[in-house]
């Protein structure tokens, strides 16, 4: 039987397959082609401290991982066997923090290309309490115009507030409440991963943390998580441990695991506060509460330019009614103090990198001793990570120290 070279530097198996069974050998056979794939020769790494690659086959049936072993030495055999000397085979990866639903639901970005080229073949979405109120017919409109990768979604607090009270700076009604806890409940039957809020972002920020358990309760009804952006990971209202210490009471008092997203010490005042956050979290897990974080791997952050300087009052309301306020002589007169100092929190104009879609390659700007070079992502429009999103300017800085 002819052995196919495979000349990918990784392959990935969870795209197409579910793992059971993958922890044991399944012999079949001898002489049998008991597999539909077999894998041949590649690096596994199986787990554990200590322990190395192994370089072993991995046989597939039925769209499962059903075997890994020696196949020769085993006697088995599949229909097509691929060799993967020098090559690492593995799960495909998960990424839980996207921003990846527009391209998802797009005519042409909707294969999700750049995630899949990094080996990512599941996308969580919806973060940041962006995730669609109404699941159902976001699922419907994916599986009716494919999707590249698998994909878990969030409702979004965010959204949830907008649809039920649309922007206001206020307390929901009683009945206000209930609207959004009846959209948790619908989303939460209809697949959602959980609730995730940006409790830093409008109109999140307006909302009270009794608020967000109410809500968070709802999710954890249907076995979900509560995946949150913090309140603030810098100064800018309630301080980083605060914060902290708010997404955990929601975790205890809504009986829910708290995922804590992208999980960083934001700007200058606050660098060298990683000690305190993990002492926090490692203190709720050893009393018995469910916590994590994921955290990506650079110094900086990516965010719209209205969310690192401009005060949170004067983003209520529509999308873009701002934009008038920021018109007024008097308003703006006001507010640039506030943002002088939300600079300043940031690092200054020297830690901050204005970086605007629609321009090719490479663009250097000149930013201070922190200077860096930003480049387009790999996906097939010239889109890259940080520029996925941009409606219009976006900053990227560093975070971390």
């Amino acid at each position: 039987m002819n052995t196919d070279p495979i000349r990918l530097p990784l392959i990935l198996l969870s795209a197409l397959l579910t793992l059971g069974g993958c922890g044991e050998s399944t012999n079949t056979p001898s002489g049998a082609p008991g597999f539909d794939i077999l894998l041949l020769n590649g690096s596994v790494y199986r787990g554990g401290a200590g322990r190395a690659f192994e370089s072993v086959d991995v046989g597939i049936r039925n769209g499962e991982i059903a075997y890994i072993g020696n196949a020769h030495a085993d006697g088995v055999d599949a229909r097509r066997r691929l060799d993967a000397t020098g090559l690492i085979v593995a799960p495909g990866f998960i990424d839980p923090h996207t921003h990846a639903l527009n391209e998802l639901r797009s005519a042409t970005a909707n294969s999700n290309l750049n995630y899949l080229m990094q080996g990512v073949t599941t996308v969580f979405t919806g973060n940041d309490g962006e995730g669609p109120a109404s699941l159902e017919e976001t699922i419907e409109h994916l599986n009716s115009n494919g999707i590249g990768t698998n994909a878990a979604l969030y409702v979004g607090h965010g959204s949830l507030r907008n649809s039920v009270m649309g922007g206001a700076y206020r307390a929901p009604t009683a009945e206000e409440l209930e609207q959004m806890k009846s959209l948790v409940a619908n989303a939460m039957e209809s697949g959602a991963l959980g609730l995730s809020t940006g409790l830093y972002y409008v109109p999140g920020y307006f909302a009270g943390t009794d608020e967000v358990i109410a809500l968070a309760r709802v999710a954890a009804e249907y076995g979900g998580i509560y995946d949150t952006h913090l309140r603030d990971e810098s100064t800018y209202n309630i301080g980083l441990i605060a914060a902290i210490d708010e997404a955990l009471r929601i975790g205890r008092e809504a009986r829910i695991p708290v995922n804590i997203a992208h999980i960083k010490a934001l700007g200058v005042d606050v660098w060298g506060e990683s000690a305190r956050v993990i002492e926090r979290i490692e203190q709720a897990r050893k009393a018995g509460q469910r916590v994590t974080a994921d955290q990506y791997p650079w110094p900086a952050s990516g965010t719209h330019l209205r969310n690192t300087l401009l005060p949170r009052a004067v983003l209520a309301g529509a999308g873009t009614d701002y934009f008038e306020r920021l018109r007024a002589p008097r308003i703006l007169a006001k507010i640039r103090p506030e943002m002088q100092e939300n600079l300043r929190r940031r690092g200054g104009a020297g830690f901050v990198i204005d970086h605007r879609g629609g321009q090719p390659g490479y663009r250097r700007q000149d930013t201070g001793r922190d200077s860096r070079r930003t480049r387009r992502g790999p996906d097939r429009h010239g889109r890259g990570h940080h520029d996925r999103r941009i409606h219009s300017s976006r900053v990227l800085q560093h975070a971390c120290r």
